[in-house]
Formats: C-alpha cells, structure tokens, sequence
C-alpha cells in the first residue's frame, strides 16, 4: 500500500503567522524577520527618506510592515493557492514600481549638502524671488549653499512638505509590498505539498509459503 504526503492547513490566519514567527530556524522565518529588519538598518545608513524627522521613519516602516503582515494573514490565509499566486504577483509588481519611483524621485528632490551623508528634502516649487535670479551661471544648489544649505529659503515651503510626504508614501508602500510579497509566499509554500507525486511504501513482510500439503 502506498500513500501521499500532505501538508497540514492551518486553522486561522492567526495561528499560520504564529507558526512562521516561531520557526527561527526556517527560510520563511529567516525571511520574515529580514524584511523587517531592513528599515532599521536605515537608521545607519540614512538611505530613507529624511522628512518628517529622520529617527521617526524607520519606526514608522516597521509599525507599517508589521500591520501589513497581520492584515495579510488575517484576510488571505483561506485563499486558493492560484489567488496567492495571482495576489504574489501584484504584490511584487507594486513592489518594483515603488522601488523605482523611489529611486528616481530621491535621487532628484532629495540632496547631500556634506559627507555625514545628512539629507534634505528639495521642494518643487522655487520661492519667487529665487525664481526670478535662477539662470544658467547661478543654479538652485548655488542658491542652497547661499541660504547655508536651507531649503525653506529657496522653496516654497509647502512643496517642500509634498515631496516630503511622497517620498515617505513610497517608502512605506515599498516596504510594506515588500512583506506582503513575503506573507504571501510563505502561505503558499507552506500550504503546497511537499511532494505530492511522492509515496511512502510500507516495508513489506517476507513471508514463507505455506506448506499446502495435507498433514499426517
């Protein structure tokens, strides 16, 4: 006789996260608690963006990260697997826009004025009287470095508050995707079977055969 191997289901999305989280020394244990830990090392490296206090933000991605994970547990644990797989690959696609969108507008609105690796969020709308001197031998960064690197003197404040607010926006939709992407991969390979074309065959009984001539 031969039977297939199968996973068990968890009762509740509660008890599915419980398990990932106490599972230290697996891969989506592993994975779980590393997509968590990344904002903080933006409290090193100054990757994040700086508004609106630059210690805030990586505690803000974290409460974010961690109220999106419940939320993916609690309303997707009793999906079929094609709609986890059809939810990963939202997930991870809003993942990769974010990123860019991330990317190109900090690399562009968000500026270094020294080596400490200290930023500053650039506004999109120059102050009037900035406006009016801006020309091909006097940049915005020479009218920066003019108002000792303050950007509240060169813009008007509230697109400096706007980029602000975006760039923060995609920061928590990028990470927040990112552990969406990891919740939803780890339900569904914990709920795939191991190996359903596999069987596991009894160990069978040699037996000898009976003697099938009549007794004496």
């Amino acid at each position: 006789m031969s039977r297939a191997r199968k996973t068990a289901v968890p009762i509740s999305g509660l008890d599915e996260f419980q398990h990932v989280l106490a599972d230290f020394r697996s891969l989506s244990g592993l994975v779980t608690k590393a997509g968590a830990g990344l904002p903080l090392a933006d409290y090193l490296s100054k990757l994040g963006p700086p508004w609106p206090v630059p210690g805030w933000v990586p505690v803000i991605t974290v409460i974010a990260e961690l109220i999106v994970l419940i939320c993916v547990f609690h309303f997707w644990y009793g999906l079929p697997q094609k709609t986890l797989g059809t939810r990963f690959r939202w997930t991870l696609l809003l993942l990769c826009l974010s990123f860019v969108m991330y990317a190109v507008l900090s690399d562009v609105y968000l500026f270094s004025p020294g080596s400490d690796n200290t930023r500053i969020v650039l506004g999109c709308r120059l102050q009037p009287a900035v406006a009016h001197v801006i020309s091909p031998t006097y940049s915005v960064y020479d009218a920066l470095k003019g108002n000792e690197y303050d950007p509240y003197g060169v813009y008007q404040p509230w697109s400096i508050t706007f980029m602000g607010l975006v760039l923060l926006l995609l920061w928590l939709v990028m990470f927040s995707s990112l552990v969406a992407v990891i919740g939803v991969f780890v339900m569904y390979e914990r709920r795939r079977p191991v190996d359903s074309t596999a069987t596991v065959h009894a160990p069978s009984a040699t037996t000898e055969p009976e003697d099938a001539s009549p007794r004496r």
